[in-house]
């Protein structure tokens, strides 16, 4: 099982302009990330991802909920 943050933050770019003047716009300083929740089954390969907005308890126990539903009922996974 693991988690990632994906996501994009960009810097400001340099650009040629006049000496001793400042070139027009803005820099945008927006970003969003998302998280991947994922987990593998060595042995044949299957897994499960999730794509979710946030870490936290509440979308741990999501992630948790899902990989509990795809094993029977006395299966057991280590994680």
């Amino acid at each position: 099982m693991d988690e990632a943050r994906v996501g994009q933050k960009g810097r400001t770019g340099h650009r040629w302009w006049l000496r001793g003047e400042r070139p027009r716009g803005l820099c945008d300083r927006r970003f969003e990330s998302t998280y991947i929740f994922g987990a593998v089954r060595p042995a044949t390969g299957d897994g499960l991802a999730l794509v979710l907005p946030t870490v936290s308890t509440e979308t741990m126990q999501i992630f948790l909920d899902e990989f509990a539903a795809r094993f029977a009922a006395d299966a057991q996974a280590v994680l």
